[in-house]
């Protein structure tokens, strides 16, 4: 769900959080909790089929290089998603 937030580009929504095994003051984004208010509904499947590339060319360069390390990690592959989450899948 983190890289579909940043896909959309709309993860300058999400809002911060203390980092649960961080230091004191460390911070990250919830991206969970977003995304099960926000995108976790009917309209998502209709979102992502309809993501052109008009909406590709959108997302910059610095977004784009981490939906490419999302790509490259070796859990994310059809097979590994599915076994863990059909609605994933």
């Amino acid at each position: 769900m983190e890289g579909m937030c940043y896909a959309f580009c709309i993860d300058n929504e999400v809002k911060w959080i203390p980092k649960p095994e961080g230091k004191p003051g460390e911070k990250m984004k919830d991206f969970w909790d977003y995304s099960k208010k926000k995108l976790l509904n009917d309209k998502l499947i209709n979102k992502v089929k309809g993501f052109g590339v008009d909406q590709i060319s959108s997302i910059s360069d610095e977004k784009m290089k981490i939906l490419k390390e999302f790509v490259a990690n070796p859990a994310f592959t059809e097979e590994v998603v599915s076994k863990a989450s059909q609605a994933a899948y």
